[in-house]
């Protein structure tokens, strides 16, 4: 839940107090006139980036006056990718891939990881030689991958995404989209994501945070139907 959140006075992350409860929700978009506007708002929400005033609370509690302990535990349950970067360039990208799944399973063995991780990229579309690769050899839309495969092989509870298409290519964008609707909407796992760009995943949304001009509005999905958020309406785009 957000209480009176509020991002920095600069040109890129300013936004007016907003609050939105999320109980529920599974699938939470947040889109603005600049991209940058709706990373700085998941950031925040995802514990990355304080705000400039106001809660962002989990459990009842504000994420920003946790103990190192429990916040330490709410890290296990959570998956960030971010738009770009993301990958340890010293280490190889199946190291990469690897940290956060043994963070949050130690006591899982070698095959058990495995499996994981090939059931990932063979959704993906992914080979796995590149897991053999170091980040520096991969294109940004691999890594743009990369990073989905690193952030879902623990199974994370609740998962945010920066610009989720971004960066992915056309023969990836459905399965990618699918992957996170199946997910968010048929298994309960949480998703926010921040984009600039429309896509199926605005439509499907259980709620929808829009900032414009500093702006914010809270459009909540009701009943079955998709949200009355209208992404084209709201920006003032054409046809």
């Amino acid at each position: 839940m957000l209480n009176e959140v509020s991002g920095y006075d600069t040109d890129s992350a300013s936004f007016a107090p907003i609050t939105a409860d999320f109980s529920g929700l599974n699938l939470i978009g947040i889109v603005a006139d600049l991209e940058e506007t709706a990373v700085s708002l998941l950031r925040i929400i995802a514990g990355l980036m304080r705000p400039a005033a106001g809660e962002v609370l989990y459990d009842g509690s504000d994420i920003y006056s946790l103990t190192e302990e429990k916040r330490s535990k709410m890290m296990r349950k959570t998956g960030y990718i971010f738009d770009t970067g993301g990958l340890i360039s010293n280490l190889m990208v199946m190291e990469n891939v690897c940290i956060p799944y043994d963070f949050v399973h130690p006591g899982n063995n070698y095959e058990q990881k495995m499996e994981r991780i090939r059931s990932l990229l063979h959704i993906f579309d992914i080979d796995e030689n590149i897991l053999q690769k170091r980040p520096s050899m991969l294109n940004k839309g691999e890594v743009k991958m990369i990073n989905y495969v690193r952030t879902y092989a623990p199974q994370p509870e609740i998962v945010f995404i920066e610009a989720p298409l971004s960066k992915v290519n056309k023969l990836r964008e459905h399965i990618v989209e699918q992957f996170i609707l199946d997910l968010a909407l048929g298994e309960g796992v949480t998703h926010f994501f921040a984009a600039q760009r429309f896509s199926s995943l605005v439509n499907y949304a259980d709620a929808i945070i829009a900032i414009k001009k500093e702006e914010a509005t809270f459009f909540k999905k009701e009943d079955d139907i998709r949200n009355s958020f209208n992404f084209r309406e709201f920006f003032d785009l054409e046809d």
